[in-house]
C-alpha cells in the first residue's frame, strides 16, 4: 500500500515538473451505445501545448465507474505500449461477460508520456454497452448512478486546463514503470487489475458451501439414519407376525372339531357279534316226501331266549307250498 502511494506521489511530482500535453477523444462519442466485441477508439490533439507530436508512448484502458480513483475499475487494456507516431487510433475486443450493463458507466483512460519526461492522464466521454451480461461491484454502480446520466468523462490529470474537481488523485493502477523521473519513461505491459472485494459470491459454485458439516456431525447423521432404518424393520416384523398369528387362529375357529353324530355308539366288549349266516337255498318238501312229526312222548326242544333269531334276507327265494 505504501509503495502505491509513493508511485502516485512521484507521478504528481513528475507531471508538475515536466509540463503536460492533452489528448481529446473523438470516438466513441458521448452517450453512445456500443456492442460487445470489436471497439474502435480515436483521438486528436486538444490544442493544449505541448502537442501530441511531443508525446512518445501511451497506455489505453477501458474503465467503468465514477469520476474518482476509488470508485472506478479497469476492465480491459486496449494498448499497453502504444506510440503516437503510429497514428491516433486503436482498437480492442471485449466479451459480453466483462461487466454489467451500466448506463453511461464506461469510458477510456489514456496515460501518456512526454519525450522530455512527465505524464498526463486523459479520459474519454462516457458511453454504454447494453449487451454486457457480467457483474459489477455495487459501489461502482452507485458511483455511476450518482452522476445522474452525465456523459462527460472524469477530469484530466496533469494538463493546464482548469479542473472541474477540487481534488483529483491518480489511480493506483498506473503502471509501476512510470514511477521514475527518468526522461525515457515507458508504460508497463498492462495495468494491475484487482477484483473488487464486495462482489457477491456465486451460490452455484461447487466449492461454495454455506452450511459445512463437521466430521462428527456427519457421523452422527449416518448413525441416526441406520438406527431409524433398523427400528422401521423391527416394527414391520412385529406387525407381520401378529397378522399371521391372527389369520391362523381365525382358520382354526372356522374349521372346528371333526364331526361325530350324537346317536352313534360303539359296541361294548360283551356284545355278541355273530357272523352272518351264509345264504342257503330253501325249498319245500315234495309231495312224495314223508313228513314225520315228533311223538307225544318225545321232548320238544325250543330255542333259548337269549339265542339270536335271524330272519331270511329279503333276497332269499321263498317257495310256496303247492
Amino acid at each position: 500500500m505504501l509503495s502505491k502511494w509513493r508511485e502516485a506521489s512521484v507521478l504528481l511530482l513528475a507531471s508538475a515538473s515536466f509540463g503536460c500535453a492533452d489528448v481529446e477523444f473523438v470516438v466513441p462519442a458521448a452517450g453512445a451505445n456500443l456492442s460487445a466485441g470489436l471497439i474502435d477508439v480515436r483521438w486528436k490533439d486538444s490544442g493544449i501545448k505541448p502537442s501530441i507530436s511531443e508525446l512518445t508512448g501511451y497506455t489505453l484502458v477501458l474503465m467503468v465507474g465514477g469520476d474518482h480513483d476509488d470508485d472506478m475499475q479497469p476492465l480491459s487494456t486496449f494498448a499497453s505500449q502504444g506510440v503516437f507516431s503510429t497514428g491516433n487510433a486503436a482498437e480492442g475486443s471485449i466479451g459480453s461477460g466483462i461487466a454489467a450493463a451500466v448506463e453511461n458507466g464506461f469510458f477510456f483512460r489514456m496515460t501518456s508520456t512526454k519525450q522530455s519526461g512527465g505524464v498526463v492522464i486523459n479520459y474519454s466521454d462516457r458511453f454504454s454497452i447494453p449487451e454486457l451480461t457480467g457483474t459489477t461491484a455495487l459501489s461502482i454502480k452507485n458511483a455511476v448512478q450518482a452522476l445522474k446520466g452525465e456523459t462527460q468523462g472524469p477530469p484530466s490529470v496533469g494538463n493546464d486546463a482548469p479542473s472541474t474537481s477540487s481534488s483529483t488523485t491518480i489511480s493506483s493502477s498506473v503502471p509501476s514503470s512510470t514511477a521514475t523521473a527518468s526522461p525515457t519513461l515507458q508504460p508497463s505491459s498492462s495495468p494491475t487489475q484487482e477484483p473488487p472485494d464486495d462482489l457477491p459470491l456465486d451460490p452455484t459454485s461447487p466449492d461454495h458451501d454455506p452450511f459445512p458439516l463437521s466430521p462428527g456431525a456427519k457421523a452422527g447423521l449416518a448413525i441416526g439414519i441406520i438406527a431409524a432404518v433398523a427400528l422401521l424393520a423391527a416394527l414391520g416384523s412385529i406387525f407381520y407376525f401378529r397378522r399371521r398369528r391372527r389369520q391362523n387362529e381365525a382358520q382354526r375357529t372356522v374349521a372346528g372339531p371333526p364331526y361325530s353324530p350324537s346317536h352313534a355308539s360303539e359296541l361294548s366288549a360283551e356284545t355278541l357279534v355273530r357272523p352272518k349266516a351264509a345264504w342257503t337255498h330253501h325249498s319245500e318238501l315234495s309231495s312224495e316226501s314223508m313228513v314225520h312229526e315228533a311223538g307225544e312222548g318225545e321232548r320238544r326242544p325250543e330255542l333259548e331266549g337269549g339265542v339270536f333269531r335271524a330272519e331270511l334276507e329279503g333276497c332269499s327265494p321263498v317257495r310256496e307250498k303247492s
